[in-house]
């Protein structure tokens, strides 16, 4: 009797294995299947992005020695404008000036009283109406001046080579444009901006030495007396520009009318006009806007449109 229950133990326990080893030979293999198959979706989802980025780069660098052809080829014009260019009074040729490919323009004779000078600015860029800023831009002739701030997403570096290839005046604004950062010290304030300087030579070639302070310089938001940034900016040679001119697009919704008629009305009180714009993502009616305001300006008797250079008379608050 008991070897016939420890026979029918033993079948059970061999009936036991073999489902066990069934079962084995078909999970095993099935869970080896999926981890395989996952594997191989990460690592073409990896070479998919590898190819996306050696894409990305490809055109990146493709574009880059384009600008910078355009910018080589400005920067020779330009130099060669200054070696030809006499100073009223001076009697010598300007050669020694320094060379800056946004220059496009001379300043007009101080007693050219009857002549008024517009500077379009935009500020906070770029961003994804800066292209669009800069076709419009480009459909009427027309040089303006961006105040950026740092961003280096590779979305944005086209922008910025853009921006100084078709002869716009490349300025700072900031590189993180966080007032509690800029304004907590002058040591924030330094860092901030010279990351920014950095920034921007290393993304265009340009070595910006014009600077507009997030706020403007007679903003409430600074802990630091702003004598101290002003000040700073003055031993370093970086010349900061306000405005007296407001489009009115920095908060809240403004209709594109509104804007014209805010910058319009605005210039016709100066004869030396700094128009404050922003170029961000929400500031469509500021584009909208655009057409008209360039129309309006290049219809007005004696009136330039011009960018900011080195020469250029700063506007302070």
């Amino acid at each position: 009797m008991e070897k016939e229950i420890d026979h029918k133990k033993r079948i059970r326990f061999l009936r036991r294995l073999i489902i066990i080893s069934v079962l084995m030979a078909i999970l095993v293999p099935v869970a080896l299947c999926v981890i395989l198959a996952a594997r191989y979706d990460r690592a073409m989802n990896a070479l998919d992005k590898s190819r996306e980025e050696l894409t990305w780069y490809k055109n990146h660098y493709d574009a880059r020695e384009v600008w910078e052809a355009a910018l080589a080829a400005a920067a020779a014009d330009q130099a060669a404008r200054d070696a030809a260019t006499v100073r009223p009074g001076s009697g010598v040729n300007d050669a020694s000036a320094e060379a800056s490919f946004t220059e496009d323009y001379v300043e007009p004779e101080e007693d050219q009283v009857d002549t008024r000078r517009v500077y379009l600015t935009f500020d906070d860029g770029p961003s994804p109406m800066t292209g669009r800023i800069l076709d419009i831009l480009s459909d009427y002739g027309v040089k303006a001046t961006f105040f950026v701030v740092g961003k280096p997403d590779k979305r944005y570096a086209d922008d910025y080579w853009r921006i100084v290839a078709e002869g716009h005046t490349l300025a700072m604004h900031s590189y993180s444009h966080r007032y509690a950062d800029i304004y907590s010290s002058a040591e924030s304030f330094q860092e901030d901006l010279h990351k920014l300087q950095n920034f921007l030579y290393d993304t265009t070639g340009v070595w910006s030495k014009l600077y507009r302070f997030p706020g403007g310089s007679s903003n409430n938001a600074s802990a630091v007396d702003m004598d101290v940034f002003t000040g700073y900016l003055d031993r370093e040679n970086i010349t900061w520009f306000d405005w007296n001119v407001d489009a009115g697009d920095a908060s809240g919704s403004i209709s594109a009318y509104e804007v014209t008629d805010r910058v319009i009305s605005g210039v016709k009180k100066h004869e030396n006009a700094v128009v404050l714009m922003h170029d961000a993502a929400e500031k469509e009616s500021t584009v909208e806007a655009l057409p008209t305001v360039l129309e309006t300006l290049l219809a007005m008797d004696n009136t330039e449109i011009l960018p900011i250079t080195d020469n250029t008379e700063p506007v302070h608050h």
